[in-house]
C-alpha cells in the first residue's frame, strides 16, 4: 500500500515528482505537463497523474512566490515548512523563467480534478465523505496559481 493523505504530497506520485524536481529541475516539471490527461481515452483522470498535477501546481505556485499555507502536516510528508521552502528555491528562477510551466499547471490544476465523474482522485475523496474539502484545496490552488499569472 502507498502513501495516502489529504496533503498535496501525501501520496506516492506526488512525492516522487517532489524528489525529481529536486534532482532534475524543470525537466521533471515538463514531462509531467507531456503527458497525456487521459490515458485511457475515455476522458478520466486517473489517480497517480491526478497527485502529479497537484503537486506539479504547488511547486509551480511556491516557486512564484504563492506557497500553500498550511501547517507542517500540510507540507511533504508532514515534513518541516522550512526544508519545503529549501526544496522549491533550488529551481525557483528556472520556473518563473518558463511561462510554459505556469500556464501547463493553470491548465492541469481545474475543477475538473475535483469533479469525481472525470478524476479518480475526486472520487476517492467522495468515497471517503472528503470531497467538499478536497474541492476547496483545488480552488485554493488555482487561485495561487492564478495570483501568480496575475503577478
Amino acid at each position: 500500500m502507498g502513501a495516502w493523505g489529504p496533503g498535496p504530497f501525501d501520496n506516492d506520485d506526488a512525492m516522487d515528482l517532489l524528489l525529481a524536481y529536486e534532482e532534475r529541475g524543470t525537466d521533471a516539471l515538463r514531462e509531467v505537463l507531456a503527458q497525456p490527461d487521459d490515458r485511457q481515452g475515455d476522458g478520466f483522470i486517473d489517480a497517480d497523474l491526478g497527485g502529479r498535477l497537484i503537486a506539479l501546481g504547488e511547486i509551480v505556485a511556491a516557486c512564484h512566490g504563492h506557497p500553500m499555507r498550511g501547517g507542517p502536516s500540510d507540507f511533504p510528508m508532514g515534513a518541516d515548512p522550512e526544508r519545503f521552502k529549501v526544496q522549491m528555491a533550488a529551481h525557483a528562477s528556472d520556473v518563473r523563467a518558463e511561462p510554459a510551466l505556469l500556464a501547463g499547471a493553470r491548465g492541469a490544476v481545474n475543477g475538473l480534478l475535483a469533479n469525481p465523474k472525470v478524476s479518480e482522485l475526486a472520487g476517492l475523496w467522495q468515497e471517503g465523505q472528503q470531497l467538499d474539502a478536497f474541492a476547496r484545496t483545488i480552488a485554493d490552488l488555482e487561485a495561487r496559481l492564478a495570483k501568480a499569472a496575475a503577478s
